[in-house]
C-alpha cells in the first residue's frame, strides 16, 4: 500500500490535471463563440455593404428615369457620395445602344456590384460628387 503523503500527492496531482483540462474546454468553447460571432459580424457587414450599393443604383436610376420622362428643358443637380460605408466604389454608364444604358456600380475592394438597366436616350457619364441631368431634344444628358 503507497504511504499516505503519496497518495494526497496524487489527488492534488489529479485535481491540478482535471482542473487545466477544464481551462482547456473553456478556452476552447470561447474561441468556438468568438469565431462564430466574427463570421456573423463580416456577413452582416458584408451585406450592409451590398445594400448600400443596392440602394444608391436605385437611387440613380430613379433620377435618370424621371429626367427620361420629364420635358425638354428638364434640370436637376444630384450628388453621389464619395464612398459608401466608408468603401470606395465606382459607378460607370456603358450606353448599350440608344434607348437602353447599363449602370454598373462596384466597390474598388469587392468582388460584388450592382447592375441596373435604363432605358432611354441617355449619353454622359456619372461621377463621385455632384451630378448635372438636362433633358434636351428629348436626350437626357449626364454632366453636359
Amino acid at each position: 500500500m503507497l504511504p499516505v503523503k503519496k497518495m494526497e500527492l496524487l489527488k492534488k496531482s489529479q485535481s491540478s490535471l482535471e482542473f487545466l483540462m477544464l481551462i482547456g474546454v473553456m478556452m476552447l468553447i470561447f474561441v468556438a463563440i468568438i469565431g462564430i460571432f466574427t463570421i456573423r459580424f463580416v456577413e452582416f457587414s458584408q451585406e450592409r455593404d451590398r445594400l448600400a450599393l443596392r440602394d444608391l443604383g436605385e437611387y440613380i436610376k430613379q433620377e435618370l428615369d424621371v429626367a427620361a420622362g420629364a420635358e425638354d428643358g428638364y434640370v436637376r443637380t444630384f450628388m453621389l457620395p464619395a464612398n459608401l460605408n466608408g468603401k470606395k466604389y465606382s459607378v460607370k454608364l456603358d450606353i448599350i445602344n440608344d434607348e437602353v444604358a447599363e449602370l454598373v456600380l462596384q466597390y474598388d475592394d469587392e468582388i460584388y456590384d450592382e447592375v441596373k438597366i435604363i432605358s432611354g436616350l441617355i449619353n454622359g457619364d456619372l461621377k463621385l460628387g455632384e451630378n448635372i441631368i438636362k433633358k434636351v431634344k428629348n436626350i437626357v444628358k449626364i454632366n453636359p
